[in-house]
């Protein structure tokens, strides 16, 4: 997106979470989240937010509980 691309994390970074607020089963959204943390350096909040994207886009599929 716009604010990621310029290196206007800080930003992009609200923007993600105002989406998670309107849906937060949007595992796309978690995983641009995730991209945002890592590139600040915070290795913990990425993974978790890998773990509840996987989690949510399985979730997607009749055939995974």
């Amino acid at each position: 997106d716009l604010y990621f691309s310029n290196e206007m994390t800080t930003e992009a970074l609200a923007i993600y979470q105002k989406a998670l607020e309107l849906d937060n089963d949007n595992p796309f959204t978690r995983l641009a989240i995730a991209q945002i943390y890592d590139g600040q350096k915070k290795p913990q909040e990425a993974y978790e937010q890998i773990k509840i994207a996987f989690k949510l886009y399985c979730k997607s599929f009749s055939y995974f509980p």
